[in-house]
């Protein structure tokens, strides 16, 4: 049985946008949400920022392309899991296939890590996919957890994003809507982030500077029939945004700004021809230092920051079967902040022949410069080396094949 496509003429952010813009935040998302934790608030927040447009990507993949296979252009507004885990219906299947925590069919719109650090898992709603085993435990992802906000407020009333688009007893549950998405990424604790983001099928990202009071929990999801739950709560922290474990939770407001929300998108790289001034460090002389915290291991990220007006680098690598995020004061390059995570990088660094000291300097060929950052990542499955170089008051991003050191692409932000 096949059903008519149903399309929206809903206004703000209409499908005909969001197919429209699907390779092109698909490809700066790629290049702008890292795939490891992260020493730095600022770094944490700009890739939570990031990783939120990857998600709308995703979303406009689906809706576009019905990766779901239910027949009906519509959003997935359950679990972000589900983006990246489920296993669609094909053909002429009119039954959900059956729950699995290893199939070669997974929908992966959505790299693993990403997918790892969903707040609210609910495999009920459509009961087809498991936690993956190449994911393995979840995880936060940079220090946020991410989670599908179920209602938005439409004519001064939440409604819910919950709803069962392709008809009752028909494939899936109430996990679709045809018009609409929503998720919000929250920092495990103030440490990791001091802001909330919030993105909606508008896509347009929304910033909400947490209260002090702040708290928030986070248990992933741990394999086969289990579900990943979250919680955020805090004296002064708004009704929106304040969710128990259940699912159902969360409402992205009509008016964001009322809320005390401002764009994410007005703040403004720094001046870094000014910072710069007084740091006598080059990134790779800053990787040195930190490494010699370890003696050997693979560095997968390191940014200078701006922090409390002085510049510093924030930076990870491994050592062992652990990663290590670290802190270095540019001027003395000493270690000021050091934290160590037991979440295993093998499988994530396995396939990165050339490391990040060699990425920055194939970049910085391309596009002569002051070196500001470097990450490895995974891009449509396959090892690529970002590197953001400030060049003649720009900043641009050179992106290296992470197995041959070859620049793939160099681009202007």
């Amino acid at each position: 049985m096949r059903r008519e496509a149903q399309v929206s003429n809903r206004s703000g952010f209409a499908f005909v946008d969001l197919v429209a813009i699907t390779v092109l935040v698909t490809g700066i998302a790629a290049l702008s949400a890292p795939v490891f934790l992260a020493g730095s608030r600022v770094s944490n927040e700009r890739a939570a920022v990031a990783s939120l447009a990857a998600i709308t990507a995703a979303q406009a993949d689906l809706r576009s392309n019905d990766h779901d296979g239910n027949r009906v252009m519509d959003f997935w507004t359950a679990d972000l899991f589900g983006l990246y885990g489920m296993i669609p219906l094909e053909g002429v299947a009119i039954i959900v296939p059956k729950d699995s925590d290893s199939a070669g069919n997974y929908l992966k719109l959505l790299e693993p890590s990403l997918a790892a650090a969903d707040g609210r898992t609910d495999q009920a709603l459509y009961g087809n996919a498991e936690f993956a085993s190449s994911i393995g435990l979840g995880s936060p992802r940079r220090g946020y957890v991410f989670r599908a906000l179920h209602n938005e407020v439409t004519g001064g009333t939440a409604t819910t994003l919950l709803n069962d688009t392709d008809g009752a007893a028909q494939f899936y549950g109430p996990c679709h809507d045809c018009d609409r998405f929503a998720y919000i990424a929250f920092p495990v604790s103030l440490k990791s982030g001091r802001a909330a983001y919030v993105i909606n099928e508008d896509n347009t990202v929304w910033k909400y500077l947490l209260p002090s009071k702040y708290v928030a929990t986070f248990t992933g999801a741990a394999g086969a029939a289990t579900d990943s739950t979250s919680k955020t709560s805090g004296v002064g922290l708004t009704e929106e945004f304040t969710m128990t474990a259940e699912s159902g939770q969360g409402t992205f407001p009509a008016a964001p700004a009322s809320i005390g929300c401002s764009k994410a998108d007005g703040e403004s790289w720094p001046r870094w021809d000014h910072l710069l001034k007084g740091v006598t460090l080059s990134l790779s002389d800053a990787i040195d230092k930190g490494m010699a915290e370890s003696g050997e291991g693979t560095v997968l990220f390191a940014e200078f920051e701006l922090d409390g007006g002085k510049v510093v680098c924030a930076m990870e690598f491994t050592k062992g079967k652990e990663v290590v995020a670290a802190t270095l004061e540019l001027k003395n390059g000493r270690v000021v902040d050091k934290e160590t995570s037991t979440d295993d990088p093998s499988a994530r660094i396995k396939d990165f022949k050339v490391t990040a000291k060699r990425a920055i300097a194939a970049a910085l060929e391309k596009a002569p410069g002051q070196a500001l950052a470097v990450e490895l990542r995974t891009q449509k499955e396959k090892p690529v080396i970002q590197v953001r170089i400030w060049s003649k008051g720009k900043l641009k991003v050179v992106v290296v094949n992470g197995d041959t050191g070859s620049v793939i692409a160099v681009e202007d932000r």
